[in-house]
């Protein structure tokens, strides 16, 4: 029963995956200005994240479609936990022209050159889908994504976003997420 529950659990991940890039892989029509850190918290309680450290340093606006944001922010706060473990640290912050996210593991032993591949994945229980979300649903801002390859942990950097970052410098909030 454990293992039909597992593979139950893994096809619900894989539709929802495949659902968000269904619904959601075309152009952004609208956006707004929201915080980044309230859109991190927001994405960390969707998830079962274990004991999870969260800290937001600093926060900023950036102007994005809510839905396609908290998309990317759950795939890899997901990502984190799934190839870290839950007591993994993760800081989110911005960045010149966008956000970085970055976590406190041992970093990406995989073909950077395919991670963002649909299908790509080096766990046995992943579904390889995760990143993909992430670079498409970036991609759907005319943003870019890539991954810091000289960070002692997996950081993943986006450019292109549009953020007013005017009085934000040096703000910072921590955040224990136990979902």
């Amino acid at each position: 029963f454990d293992d039909l529950a597992g593979s139950l659990e893994r096809m619900e991940t894989i539709i929802d995956d495949l659902e968000t890039l269904a619904k959601s892989g075309k152009s952004v029509e609208s956006t707004e200005f929201l915080s980044l850190g309230d859109a991190v918290e927001t994405a960390a309680r969707h998830l079962q994240t274990g004991d999870a450290t969260i800290t937001i340093e600093p926060d900023g606006q950036i102007r994005a479609d809510r839905g396609r944001l908290l998309s990317i922010l759950e795939n890899l706060v997901r990502n984190s936990v799934d190839h870290v473990g839950p007591t993994v640290s993760i800081t989110v912050g911005v960045t010149e022209d966008g956000f970085f996210f970055e976590d406190d593991g041992p970093g990406i032993d995989a073909d950077l050159s395919r991670l963002f591949e649909y299908g790509y994945t080096t766990s046995s229980e992943g579904s390889g889908l995760g990143l993909s979300i992430v670079r498409t649903m970036a991609e759907s801002h005319g943003w870019s994504v890539r991954v810091d390859p000289d960070h002692d942990g997996a950081r993943f950097v986006v450019g292109g976003a549009g953020m007013d970052n005017e009085g934000q410098a040096g703000l910072a909030r921590g955040l224990n997420v136990d979902a």
